[in-house]
């Protein structure tokens, strides 16, 4: 899986040094068009392959079944909780567990009740 893949990155002996120049970057990154749109195809190419797997689980019962939270809603959380255990391995590496929060992240999106307690009212039909 794509996820465990991502995760798999806090192993490698690089992880810290390109976090950080990730973070030097970043200002820059928001400054130069050029630079931002290049950063945003790869990551709508990254989304597109995350979205069509989650689409894919769902239709095979998995993260909600069909009736779970929208796969682009899967990809954006699963997105956020890797950039910010990414900064937060760099500030207090000794607190990240990526593993663990990649196997709790997995447990919660593959149990139908709580993913459909965190539907919205309109997705709940209320």
């Amino acid at each position: 899986m794509l996820g465990r893949y991502m995760f798999a990155r806090f192993q490698d002996p690089d992880f810290e040094q390109e976090g950080r120049l990730d973070v030097e970057c970043w200002p820059e990154l928001l400054r130069d068009e050029g630079m931002l749109a290049a950063i945003r195809r790869q990551m709508a190419t990254l989304r597109e392959s995350f979205v069509e797997m989650f689409r894919q689980a769902q239709a095979e019962g998995h993260l909600g079944g069909p009736g779970g939270p929208p796969p682009e809603h899967l990809y954006s959380l699963l997105a956020a909780a890797y950039q910010g255990l990414r900064l937060n391995a760099l500030l207090e590496p000794e607190a990240v567990d990526p593993e663990a929060i990649l196997e709790l992240l997995l447990r919660l999106l593959s149990r139908p009740e709580p993913v459909a307690a965190l539907a919205s009212p309109a997705e709940r039909g209320a």
